[in-house]
């Protein structure tokens, strides 16, 4: 069995969150403060072995791109890519 935790695309390039992710993202851990390289490293710390990355609506492959580069300097693996789990 492999551990991962579920990070959406705008966890990670916070600048593509819209209007209504502001509004309803109360349940993201990275809205306590905390910046994605922090978490990446604690994903580390506890053994987790990877990411399930959910794709924004708008996801083009320039952020596939930058979120590969910032996954790859932390040492993450993406374990599952899912589509947005809300369209609005």
């Amino acid at each position: 069995m492999k551990l991962s935790l579920s990070v959406n695309l705008s966890d990670i390039l916070t600048e593509k969150k819209s209007i209504l992710e502001n509004l309803f993202s109360w349940g993201s851990i990275f809205d306590n403060g905390f910046h994605p390289g922090r978490i990446f490293r604690l994903v580390k710390e506890i053994s987790l072995n990877g990411i399930e990355l959910v794709a924004s609506k708008n996801m083009n492959e320039r952020d596939i791109e930058r979120v590969k580069k910032i996954l790859n300097e932390h040492e993450i693996s993406v374990l599952s890519l899912h589509q947005p789990i809300l369209t609005l």
